[in-house]
């Protein structure tokens, strides 16, 4: 059986990561490889996102019944545990202790979910996850361009052509729910 390019690029992520992050210099040593503080707290916010990701896709893929949220959960949680396991790896390289939890935000919208269902549920899904993505694909466009570490560098690049590929599949299937979050009708959050 063939594999299409999209099932590939995890894999590939994990591999060019898995390459770089070998010769990467630790935290403590001088010169350029060691995170700035702006560098750490984006690993701090990229491992937070990765986390709510994996457990908002767990849930779509469990509560939906439409087959294309579906799909589209299972290609969001096989990305992000592959962007996981590399940025685990990434800042166990450098002794940056990541967080292990959600932020208020990411919590308050997994409590919103775990309390809808049918249409509700893949309407806020899809477009949380198409209003996360524009954000994250921001801030890893940042970080491509900007983060001091090269091994950083190297994983913005990488994760940011998966997250605008998922970007893309989630604004196409918003027209399909509506624009807009809502709980239980109320207005679009």
């Amino acid at each position: 059986m063939r594999q299409s390019p999209r099932s590939l690029l995890p894999a590939l992520l994990l591999l060019t990561l898995t390459a770089g992050c070998a010769s990467a210099p630790v935290a403590g040593n001088t010169g350029q490889g060691e995170p700035l503080p702006t560098d750490q707290s984006f690993l701090a916010a990229a491992a937070r996102e990765g986390l709510a990701e994996v457990r908002y896709a767990e849930l779509a893929e469990e509560r939906s019944h439409n087959p294309e949220v579906k799909t589209f959960a299972h290609t969001v949680l096989d990305h992000y545990r592959t962007t996981n396991a590399a940025l685990r790896q990434i800042a166990a390289s450098k002794g940056i202790p990541l967080p292990e939890g959600l932020d208020k935000v990411q919590e308050w919208d997994l409590n919103a979910l775990n309390r809808l269902y049918t249409f509700e549920f893949d309407r806020y899904y899809v477009n949380m996850v198409a209003e996360y993505h524009i954000k994250d694909v921001r801030e890893f466009r940042h970080e491509e361009r900007h983060a001091a570490d090269p091994d950083l560098r190297a994983f913005s690049h990488g994760v940011l052509k998966i997250m605008e590929m998922d970007r893309d599949q989630a604004q196409e299937l918003v027209p399909h729910y509506g624009h807009g979050r809502t709980y239980g009708g109320d207005t679009p959050q």
